[in-house]
């Protein structure tokens, strides 16, 4: 109930905190979500669309980026609840030191999507394409997707 009637602020907080609780060198992430995190996200989190807010979506894309094994199940618990990011240039930064587009494209693909409008940072395109081309080299067929051809086609605009 905490979660519906407060204030985006207060849900930022608690992204936050469970961002930082499974941001872990080890699979502890993977297992915490597995365990806690997917529940509160299924079940508790608010999915009304006047509660999303940019500072929680940057919270939760970053609790996705360290679920390690369970990132696919991570990107598909929350991406229905993500706002699309104004200015996603740390994200898509902080995307470039991981794995996943070259372990879970589809998924990758599928968290860029979910958080990628209009362009308002346009330094941000040089790493989303980087993404791209990972996601590309990784599964080839993914070229056709209409979500890699949206953002493609936005990178190429805004460059």
């Amino acid at each position: 109930a905490a979660l519906k009637v407060g204030t985006p602020k207060g849900r930022a907080h608690v992204a936050r905190y469970w961002w930082q609780q499974v941001d872990s060198a080890t699979d502890y992430g993977a297992t915490l979500f597995r365990e806690r995190l997917k529940y509160l996200l299924t079940d508790v989190w608010p999915l009304e669309v006047d509660v999303e807010d940019e500072e929680s979506s940057s919270h939760l894309v970053r609790l996705a980026s360290c679920c390690g094994t369970e990132f696919e199940s991570a990107v598909k618990t929350v991406a229905p609840r993500l706002a699309k990011i104004s200015r996603p240039h740390s994200l898509l930064f902080a995307f470039q030191k991981k794995d996943h587009p070259d372990r879970y494209p589809a998924a990758t693909l599928l968290l860029l999507d979910a958080i990628i409008g209009d362009f308002e940072e346009v330094w941000a395109v040089t790493y989303l394409r980087e993404l791209l081309k990972r996601i590309s080299l990784a599964n080839p067929a993914l070229n056709e997707d209409p979500r890699y051809l949206r953002l493609d086609e936005l990178a190429r605009r805004s460059e």
